[in-house]
């Protein structure tokens, strides 16, 4: 049973991202003109078809997508008017929609509703949820029913799904179960079989996770430390071990990770700078043997934002994320990409406040997929490459 103390200690934990984040923008707050300087007013997109999935309430929020063997496209997301966790998918023909469980009330959003999802190599959805008592919660279809299995309690945060070649599923995900050691942990299996590992354990842990796998079945895991504000990588390789990947950098919440198909590792994440005057859209990876840092988008802000990467069937890199338009406080979504050779950004979509919660997937022609949230009008939307 969680105790008051128990309770003051997870506050606290909120309370360093918060005091972080304020700290940021009041530095911002006398430097906005220049940091929003020279950055680009959004044209028509051009590149993407956009259109609206879901618009029946305040949907849309923590939104993942995955694509299956057709291209077919399976997305989860939260719905705040109805508590649920939905599922949207396009797979035979127009789009679906359903209700996979109620996962939050009125006094508790949003417990639930956060998600991941994937498809194994029979085209068959997995998903991983978390419920309105911060259970990790499994589930995937048999006869046409959605199977819930319990895997772990105490979880915060975002976690993180893959499938491997043999459709076993590979989890990592922050557990809060011992109020003295929380941990970031990692589970492999399937229904009704599952082995766990931790992590690391401490209670300056991120509690948002990244996982991808590389073509043995290695799981490799991106987390932050709070202590410092870096990001640390570790694999199953070698049990875990973390490395502290860029360190001359802050590193902001919610860092993602991509493998290609010769095993290298790329990873996006948001940074400030040593004086904390300017978030930037940082990329690294590990492809010419050891780590390297690039900038992609200089021209960030101080405020929210949100990425994710994808690496399409050439190894090259694809990301989405939230930018915001010159002279303005709203969001807009981008994507950047290296697929020409050199990197490139672009509007997927310039409406305004949409891309800050965002997923992206690249199936094998090389199309872009981007599920968002849509947050002037509480909508979920999806962007599909021309």
């Amino acid at each position: 049973m969680k105790t008051r103390k128990d309770n003051k200690r997870r506050y606290a934990h909120w309370g360093m991202l918060i005091v972080f984040g304020v700290a940021i923008a009041m530095v911002f707050a006398t430097s906005m003109p220049l940091a929003m300087a020279g950055k680009p007013t959004p044209p028509s997109p051009d590149l993407f078809n956009v259109s609206t999935i879901d618009s029946r309430g305040d949907v849309g929020h923590f939104t993942r997508i995955a694509l299956d063997s057709h291209n077919n496209v399976h997305m989860t997301y939260y719905d705040a008017t109805n508590y649920a966790l939905k599922y949207a998918t396009n797979a035979d023909g127009p789009w679906k929609l359903q209700t996979i469980a109620v996962v939050g009330s009125k006094y508790d959003y949003p417990v639930g509703g956060v998600a991941d999802i994937a498809v194994d190599s029979h085209d068959n959805v997995q998903i991983i949820y978390r419920d309105t008592n911060h259970n990790l919660i499994y589930t995937h279809k048999a006869a046409g029913i959605w199977v819930p299995e319990m895997l772990a309690p105490e979880v915060w945060g975002l976690f993180s799904l893959a499938v491997d070649k043999l459709d076993k599923l590979h989890i990592s995900y922050y557990e809060d179960s011992n109020p003295n050691l929380p941990c970031i942990r990692y589970a492999y299996g399937s229904y009704g079989a599952w082995t766990f590992e931790t992590i690391a354990a401490g209670v300056d842990l991120s509690w948002s996770t990244s996982l991808a796998l590389d073509s043995f079945g290695q799981a490799h895991v991106l987390y932050l430390g709070l202590s410092d504000f870096k990001l640390r990588y570790a694999n199953s390789i070698n049990d875990w071990v973390p490395q502290t990947i860029d360190s001359s950098v802050f590193v902001a919440a919610r860092p993602c990770i991509a493998i290609d198909s010769a095993n290298g590792i790329h990873l996006c994440y948001f940074a400030h700078d040593g004086q904390l005057r300017q978030q930037v859209l940082r990329y690294a990876d590990n492809v010419g043997g050891s780590w390297s840092y690039m900038t992609i988008d200089s021209s960030a802000d101080p405020y929210g934002h949100w990425s994710s990467i994808a690496v399409d069937s050439n190894n090259k890199v694809h990301i989405s994320y939230s930018d915001y338009a010159s002279g303005s406080f709203k969001q807009i979504l981008m994507y950047a990409t290296n697929a020409n050779g050199n990197w490139q950004n672009k509007v997927a979509d310039g409406s305004q406040n949409v891309g800050l919660e965002n997923d992206i997937a690249v199936d094998p022609q090389l199309g872009v997929h981007i599920s968002y949230l849509d947050s002037s009008k509480s909508d979920l939307k999806y962007a599909k490459s021309i």
